[in-house]
């Protein structure tokens, strides 16, 4: 069986559609609340809701952070006796750290 060759800029697309992708959704999100602040929606999500992937429902909070003015600094407060996780992603989506109770 013969292989097609890609297309020119086949590979070089496919290699940045995460970065596009992302910041599309968080241009969206910026514009509701600004740099480094979290968005919250006030109800739960449905099949409908298509801001952004989220496979837990009822608690996906996405922010933004900006490095333009140095570092940030975010605090997670405890949760007694529940599961909880950030997940901290660059923008090509790939998960760096996890800061709650999740465990590696």
């Amino acid at each position: 069986m013969t292989q097609l060759a890609p297309a020119p800029g086949a590979e070089l697309y496919l290699a940045r559609f995460p970065l596009v992708v992302s910041t599309r959704t968080f241009r969206r999100f910026v514009r509701q609340t600004g740099p480094n602040r979290p968005v919250s929606q006030a109800r739960l999500s449905d099949p409908r809701h298509r801001s952004i992937v989220a496979p837990n429902r009822d608690t996906s909070t996405p922010a933004r952070s900006s490095l333009r003015g140095g570092p940030v600094r975010f605090e997670c407060s405890p949760v007694d006796g529940w599961y909880s996780s950030v997940q901290l992603m660059d923008m090509w989506t790939e998960s760096f750290a996890y800061v709650g109770t999740r465990r590696p």
